[in-house]
């Protein structure tokens, strides 16, 4: 991935000068094992992600149209992913990220947006509409924004937050799912609205 950030010519040093990857439309051709845009590994560099179109991921475990794992410092902006062979968005052990404005949608098989461990975040005004299992589901990812986020025709829970600690969740919206909004927190600095 350093290698598509290096052709672009932007080096990652901090938010004044961020890796970007934009206006990019991948597809993973349903072939398992392919998450069309994937970064790893990436603990100190910043980096934006904005206006890409990622589809057709392959469907075995943690295949994503954005898979993303143990990166800090990133932002994910006004993206669209959508028929994922599993989650359209997927992060593990991400910290100090922003998810704000995307469209995760119509992933047949699992969840609009899967997100297991991390610090630090803001999730706000994203549409996670018709995923088969949730909308949106964290585990683990605490002190942070989830806010102003839409969830309509999702198999089960339009928003699941599992150990969402020091976390202000206030102005989502959920319609037509099996289940709206599940929280589970173990300390007491939690908001919802």
């Amino acid at each position: 991935v350093l290698g598509v950030f290096g052709v672009l010519g932007v080096f990652g040093c901090g938010w004044a000068d961020p890796y970007i990857i934009a206006n990019v439309t991948t597809n993973g051709a349903d072939q398992d094992g392919v998450s069309p845009i994937l970064i790893g590994n990436s603990t100190n560099s910043y980096f934006i992600i904005r206006n890409c179109t990622a589809t057709n991921s392959g469907s075995i475990a943690n295949d994503a149209g954005m898979k993303l794992v143990n990166v800090n410092n990133g932002t994910l902006i006004n993206n669209t992913c959508k028929n994922n062979g599993r989650d359209g968005m997927y992060l593990n052990n991400c910290n100090n990220m922003t998810i704000k404005d995307n469209f995760l949608i119509d992933n047949p098989n699992r969840h609009g947006l899967y997100w297991q461990t991390g610090i630090n975040f803001t999730i706000d005004n994203n549409t996670c509409n018709n995923n088969d299992v949730y909308g949106a589901y964290t585990i683990s990812v605490i002190n942070g924004i989830f806010t102003n986020n839409t969830a309509i025709l999702n198999g089960e829970y339009g928003f699941h937050l599992q150990g969402s600690d020091n976390s202000n969740v206030s102005f989502n919206y959920a319609e037509q799912n099996r289940r709206g909004l599940s929280i589970s927190t173990h300390t007491t600095k939690h908001t919802q609205h």
